[in-house]
């Protein structure tokens, strides 16, 4: 593979290891997976048997690379090593993580973490993470995240375009549960997320509690060593205070888009100010699978419901037309992050492309829309074999599949 300089010292991509490990072997990009949702308030309880995209978990972890700065050198190669080669339909990981239990336990929480954002964002339609800070985390539209008690607080402040409010968010990664207890009970990770969230209040400018809907997403894995069905949950703890009235809410979603948008600057610009410091622009161009990316369905459990929870989005599909944006972006290989920032990086994106063409090297390029930062409206998802543009604007594309054309700086007409 070809050395590629101009990177983040570093910063090591999981997000491109995954798409190896598939890729590479020419697998499809979709699994297939138990996934139950539980609601307190109208109480139900409903198990579905559902494929996903790995595209969904590669994005987030590409996001979550980006924004977590340099401290993410210690995991480069995971999904390459750990994605079973066995098993191209179920959800399942190769061995059993690690030999040590400390190492799976780490394991386990880093792809829980991944998981979590990508059930979240693809099944309940969230959008908008940001990482909670240890003790207070600020939104431009005067909202407060602060820690009120000691112990683990939620992941992520996220958005609910459907319902027009903030939600908390709280990822769990399990590989000693069973397969029974997620299906039907109550796992002790799911108790431990659910408290977490009477850990922090979230508070507007005024100092009034808001209401926000709160979800544990925990996964049970299963491993080429444990051989059980794949289950996640997705549990609705109830939340209390007061709702944002109606003519405030694309208000407040366009200050925590920005906030999320902010969090992603540094990486990929020279500064967080985003709408008056120069950086480069790419149009990014891809066409839909040539043909269909998902598997054949497997039924993998017989106590699966046949209804759709009403909660849940509609199963993707691949997209039938071309997609075309304009971004900032940042070229992603096993090697580290190289942001996409003046003439010189496109050559070496585009000399990456060439290289990776040829000898069917591993390379990505993540983008953010322009266009999502300017009218902060969600867009009709595009997914495919070949990429995934998310309804907010956070992308992520095979670079050998893409067509890059460099459209300028950022600031220029």
């Amino acid at each position: 593979m070809t050395n590629i300089t101009g990177v983040i010292p570093g910063q090591y991509s999981p997000a491109v290891e995954l798409i190896q490990a598939t890729w590479g072997k020419n697998l499809l990009p979709w699994r297939w997976s138990n996934l139950r949702v539980v609601n307190i308030n109208p109480p139900s309880s409903t198990l579905l048997n559902l494929p996903f995209s790995l595209w969904w978990i590669a994005l987030a972890a590409a996001d979550e690379t980006l924004q977590g700065g340099a401290m993410t050198t210690a995991w480069l190669r995971l999904f390459q090593t750990h994605l079973s080669t066995r098993e191209a339909t179920l959800m399942r990981w190769r061995g059993d993580l690690a030999e040590s239990a400390e190492m799976r336990r780490a394991y386990s929480a880093l792809y829980g973490r991944y998981f979590a954002r990508a059930l979240l964002a693809s099944r309940l339609g969230l959008t908008d993470f940001v990482s909670l800070r240890r003790n207070v985390t600020t939104i431009p539209s005067g909202v407060t995240v602060r820690r009120i008690s000691q112990g683990d607080i939620p992941d992520w402040i996220a958005w609910d375009p459907g319902e027009g409010g903030y939600v908390l968010a709280e990822a769990k990664g399990n590989l000693t549960g069973t397969s029974h207890n997620f299906q039907q009970g109550t796992p002790a990770c799911i108790g431990a997320g659910k408290a977490q969230f009477g850990r922090v209040e979230v508070k507007d400018v005024s100092g009034t509690n808001i209401a926000t809907r709160n979800w544990v997403a925990a996964s049970l894995w299963s491993t080429d060593t444990r051989r059980r069905i794949p289950v996640s949950v997705l549990w609705d703890p109830p939340g209390e205070g007061a709702e944002i009235p109606r003519e405030e809410v694309s208000g407040h979603a366009a200050a925590i888009r920005a906030r999320k948008f902010n969090a992603l600057a540094p990486r990929l610009v020279r500064s967080t100010a985003i709408d008056s410091t120069p950086g480069f622009r790419i149009r990014i161009s891809a066409q839909p699978s040539e043909k269909p990316a998902m598997p054949p369905a497997v039924e993998i459990a017989e106590t699966v419901n046949s209804k759709i929870d009403e909660r849940i989005l509609p199963i993707e599909t691949s997209a039938r037309h071309q997609h075309s944006d304009v971004y900032m972006a940042a070229l992603m290989t096993p090697f580290g992050v190289a942001p996409i920032r003046s003439e010189a990086d496109i050559q070496l994106l585009l000399a990456t492309q060439k290289s990776a063409r040829r000898v069917n090297e591993p390379a990505m390029v993540f983008g953010v829309s322009l266009q999502s930062i300017s009218d902060q409206k969600d867009r009709a998802l595009w997914l495919s074999a070949n990429g995934i543009a998310a309804p907010d604007g956070l992308s992520l594309f095979n670079l050998r599949d893409v067509t890059i054309e460099p459209v300028g700086d950022i600031a220029s007409p």
